[in-house]
């Protein structure tokens, strides 16, 4: 069952992002010249570097012999396949899937602003789950690609969550090089216009890799190894215009950087934090906030955190409590990038 939802407007959240992140628009969501809509979202253009991919436009002048002067307009624009070619409006939420005991796994959106940081807004009270898949699976990893939502059920299969329907479908269990099942801990997608590269973190007899993964089929290619036995992890993408991706062994609270480009590991950062190794870490990058956001830090499945990239330190931002008392139980999370059907007020 789907729930309405109706959250009150309010300015992008600073208190999570106390020394932890920075503020920026979405390059995606906002063309060079839109300062003035930047404005009014209470956003500050911190990264005019990152904000010229939206749009193009030229115009060409040519002067007749007769002596009359006519322009051509040649102007093109490369918006959003969502949003067309408005800036898109600030997603200041993100959701996770979670299972309370003896129920169904509920979709929950949780807010990002600031008077309701935290707040678990739930869309589908019990996600009605393909009868391929086991009636108690659990997810373990979330991410949007484009406008879709994909998860993992208990490191096996990826799913796709319907959020108008609430619904939960199969498209495969993972298949690695060969044709043999594999498990993949977590996946994150690109953050771009058009859906980009879904990539997974891979455990196969021991070894853990980085496998690209075909959103239509499961089937993965091994890209880069990153070593053995991390018990669960983390995986985000940062903005495409870095090309980096970072990843967490929950192991060891190491968090790695590396190049989606060419998947070499160019810098390790140590985390403040002990994280649950046998149900998983939720990690995403929020394209809004410029932040990395993550749950399952040890003895605190409801804390909401951000990650300090120079320091290494989590930051508690909240809780993520439901009608005022019921403690989310997280293991994975996805910030999207564009407004999603049936989440976002603004569709």
């Amino acid at each position: 069952m789907r729930r309405h939802l109706h959250l009150p407007s309010a300015c992008a959240i600073t208190t999570l992002c106390a020394g932890a992140c920075t503020l920026v628009p979405n390059p995606y969501h906002q063309a060079e010249s839109d300062t003035e809509t930047a404005g009014e979202t209470g956003l500050a253009d911190t990264s005019a570097e990152d904000t010229t991919e939206s749009g193009t436009e030229s115009s060409t002048d040519t002067e007749t012999e007769s002596g009359s002067d006519s322009e051509t307009d040649t102007s093109t624009e490369t918006g959003d396949p969502i949003c067309g070619d408005e800036p898109c409006p600030p997603q200041n939420w993100l959701v996770t899937v979670d299972r309370p005991l003896f129920l169904g796994n509920r979709l929950i959106r949780v807010g990002l602003v600031e008077d309701e940081l935290g707040v678990g807004q739930v869309i589908c009270d019990a996600l009605e789950v393909d009868a391929a898949l086991p009636a108690a699976a659990e997810f373990v990893s979330l991410t949007f690609l484009g406008d879709r939502l994909l998860g993992i059920t208990d490191n096996e299969v990826l799913v796709e969550i319907d959020p108008c329907a609430c619904t939960a479908t199969m498209i495969s269990p993972f298949e690695g090089e060969g044709g043999a099942n594999i498990q993949v801990l977590a996946l994150s997608a690109e953050h771009t216009p058009e859906p980009g590269r879904l990539l997974g973190v891979s455990l196969s007899e021991g070894n853990v890799s980085v496998v690209d993964i075909d959103p239509a089929t499961a089937q993965t290619q091994t890209t880069a190894w990153l070593g053995i036995e991390w018990g669960s992890a983390g995986l985000s993408w940062h903005l495409p215009s870095s090309q980096l991706a970072y990843v967490i062994d929950a192991k060891d609270s190491l968090m790695l950087s590396f190049t989606g480009d060419n998947n070499q590991v160019v810098d390790n950062l140590v985390l403040d934090a002990s994280f649950d190794t046998d149900t998983g870490v939720g990690m995403t990058y929020h394209p809004d906030l410029d932040a990395v956001l993550l749950c399952g830090v040890l003895g605190s499945n409801a804390g909401l955190y951000a990650i300090d990239l120079e320091s290494g330190a989590v930051v508690l931002g909240a809780d993520m409590v439901v009608d005022g008392e019921d403690s989310v139980d997280c293991k994975n999370l996805a910030a999207p990038s564009r407004p999603i059907a049936c989440i976002s007020d603004d569709l």
